[in-house]
């Protein structure tokens, strides 16, 4: 732990809880980057990701995005997804084949493109197939499921059709999408 005051709380709550395992607290020094090493290099790679997608994001839409739209609540969580999918380590494999046993093989398209997606549950080609409108903030980890933004609100989406390149970043469609990711 770094002795967060949070960090230090649970401890003594989770040892309160289970009185038959012995928890031996390992603190860093406060302050001692060198001894958070992996976790500061994680936020590091992260931090950087991020900034690079939000600047491809306001290159795309042609504008400085405001703190407060929507999708700029996803970037992280978009971005630690794009290291854990993409990055190829020292083995040979990413973090995401060593923790599922294979290589991600979802269709992905740009942070913030705008979309045509599938609703869960229409079948492809199925006569009740209806493509819906949506920007794409990135993938459920667990499930695969694409995650959009929609005026309505956050859809999952089941599959994704790409829009003529003139139509993929539209300011008016993406200042009527909601949905944030604590939602």
């Amino acid at each position: 732990s770094d002795n967060e005051n949070s960090v230090l709380a649970l401890l003594k709550e989770v040892s309160k809880e289970m009185p038959e395992v012995e928890f031996v607290p390992k603190s860093s020094i406060e302050g001692d980057h060198q001894q958070n090493g992996l976790a500061e290099v994680a936020v590091r790679e992260v931090k950087g990701q991020a900034r690079v997608l939000r600047s491809h994001l306001e290159s795309n839409y042609g504008r400085r995005m405001d703190p407060k739209e929507p999708i700029l609540a996803w970037i992280v969580r978009h971005a630690a997804n794009v290291i854990n999918r993409g990055r190829i380590g020292p083995d040979g494999q990413t973090p995401e084949q060593r923790r599922v046993g294979k290589k991600w093989s979802r269709p992905t398209v740009v942070f913030g493109e705008q979309v045509f997606y599938r609703p869960p549950g229409d079948r492809p080609g199925g006569q009740d197939m209806r493509m819906q409108r949506g920007v794409y903030v990135g993938h459920h980890e667990r499930t695969g499921a694409v995650l959009l933004l929609t005026p309505s609100g956050l859809a999952r989406g089941a599959g994704i059709t790409r829009l003529p390149e003139g139509d993929r970043f539209n300011n008016d469609f993406l200042e009527k999408c909601k949905g944030l990711p604590w939602d």
